[in-house]
C-alpha cells in the first residue's frame, strides 16, 4: 500500500511530466496536413533544380526531406488521433 508521501510524490512528478509536454506542445509549429505535402513539394523541386550536378548531395537531401515530412505527418496524425479514438490506449 503507497504512503500518502509517495502518493504525492507521484502526482507532483506526474504534474510536472504534463506541464513540461504542454510547454512543448505549445512551442511546436503546427501545420496542417496540406500544408506539410505541399512544403515538401517545393523543398524537393528546389532540391532538384539546385543539386543537378551533385546527384550525392541530392539524394541526401531528399532523403531528409522525405524523413521530416514523414515525421511532421506522424505528429500531425498523432496529435488528432486523440479526438477520433478517445479510448484508444497510448503506447
Amino acid at each position: 500500500m503507497p504512503t500518502p508521501e509517495s502518493m504525492v510524490s507521484k502526482a507532483e512528478s506526474d504534474k510536472e511530466t504534463r506541464e513540461t509536454e504542454k510547454k512543448s506542445w505549445s512551442q511546436e509549429k503546427v501545420i496542417e496536413y496540406s500544408e506539410i505535402r505541399s512544403k515538401k513539394e517545393a523543398m524537393l523541386d528546389a532540391v532538384n533544380e539546385n543539386f543537378r550536378d551533385d546527384p550525392e548531395r541530392e539524394e541526401d537531401l531528399k532523403e531528409m526531406i522525405n524523413d521530416w515530412a514523414d515525421l511532421k505527418i506522424k505528429l500531425f496524425t498523432d496529435r488528432r488521433s486523440w479526438v477520433r479514438n478517445p479510448d484508444k490506449e497510448t503506447e
